[in-house]
This record gives structure tokens, sequence and C-alpha cells, in this order.
């Protein structure tokens, strides 16, 4: 088990394409919770969209059966709602 401070590798996939886009770092103090969604840039589909996170191979094969049962296929098409009020809110004030 890492020490704390330590950063363990977690694996992250589109949910729209299925593929594996990123190996991202975390730090053992601070996890998420299993099937965390990030937004990410999919590199296949050239698009920023929803990616899960999964922490290790049994995780991962998880998602795969449930993206190949169509679970996350709504999810997909849904529009991509951010949270992008402080850039926006720092643009105004150099106007």
């Amino acid at each position: 088990m890492p020490k704390q401070g330590q950063f363990i590798f977690h694996d992250f996939y589109c949910i729209n394409c299925g593929n594996k886009s990123y190996t991202l770092p975390r730090k053992t103090s601070k996890l998420k919770e299993q099937f965390h969604r990030k937004l990410l840039f999919c590199p296949k589909c050239k698009k920023e969209i929803n990616h899960i996170e999964c922490r290790n191979d049994e995780e991962a094969l998880m998602f795969k059966e449930a993206f190949n049962n169509g679970e996350y296929k709504e999810e997909a098409e849904a529009p991509v709602v951010t949270n992008r009020s402080a850039w926006v809110w720092e643009r105004h004030l150099l106007d």
C-alpha cells in the first residue's frame, strides 16, 4: 500500500467511444469514488467529453461491460455542461 502523499495512477475511459484515453496520477490522500467522471479531451473523438475513472483492472472490465451494454449512450449524447463562470467573470472584468 502506498504511503500517504504518494501517487497512484488511474485510467480514464471515454464514455463516447469506450477507449482508454489517459492514465493520470492521483494522490492517495485525495482518491475519488468509483466511476468518477472527469471532463477531458478525447483524442479519438476530437472533443471534450466525460471520462470514467477506473482505479484498477476490475473496474475497467466493469466499465467495458457497461459500455458494451449501452449504459453510457444517453450521457455521451447529452450536451456537456461545464461551470466556466470564473473564466467568464474574468473576461468580463477585462472588457
